[in-house]
């Protein structure tokens, strides 16, 4: 969660990182981290979660390559719907 190190470092071994409650600024350190570790980041997947009307942009711009609509409990059906059918934003 947030800005811990140890996770960081296990991601970089592997072949993603997909870190929990971050801000764009921490993802943005650790995606340098791991490209640091890696040598690059050519294959390596970042994922992160953001809500179903986020901007995606912010986080592509500090690494991630992956931005998966997050819902809370009780959206509705409909909600989950409209955003799935809209596509990615443009």
């Amino acid at each position: 969660r947030g800005g811990n190190v140890a996770p960081v470092r296990r991601a970089a071994r592997w072949d993603g990182y997909f870190p929990v409650d971050v801000t764009p600024e921490q993802l943005r350190v650790a995606v340098a981290q791991i490209g640091e570790q890696r040598g690059d980041l050519d294959g390596f997947d970042i994922v992160v979660l953001d809500g179903p009307d986020g901007d995606p942009d912010r986080w592509t711009a500090v690494g991630a390559t992956w931005c998966l609509a997050f819902f809370r409990p009780g959206v509705t059906a409909a909600e989950v719907h409209r955003v799935a059918t809209g596509g990615p934003p443009a």
